[in-house]
């Protein structure tokens, strides 16, 4: 059984300021990112009935929606740039 996303599209498009262009790679993401999640803290955040527990505590959303718009806003994981002597 696949766990639900722990963030929405809807998170998602709120953070980047616009639609998403391509859903099926952003909800992927989010479930990829969710997972992450769930295995740092070791806690699914799902209730007895296998909906996710409300409301989820602070900071799991955001983290989420934040790894997702890291992923999408920034590819090629560039983490500096140099322009000459300026970095």
């Amino acid at each position: 059984m696949s766990l639900p996303s722990l963030a929405t599209i809807e998170d998602l498009e709120t953070r980047l300021g616009s639609a998403v262009s391509d859903e099926p790679q952003a909800l992927a993401l989010l479930r990829y990112a969710s997972s992450l999640v769930r295995s740092y803290t070791g806690r699914t955040y799902i209730d007895e009935d296998g909906g996710l527990i409300d409301p989820l505590p602070d900071g799991v959303v955001e983290v989420t929606v934040e790894m997702v718009f890291r992923a999408a806003t920034n590819p090629a994981g560039v983490t500096q740039d140099t322009a000459g002597p300026f970095t």
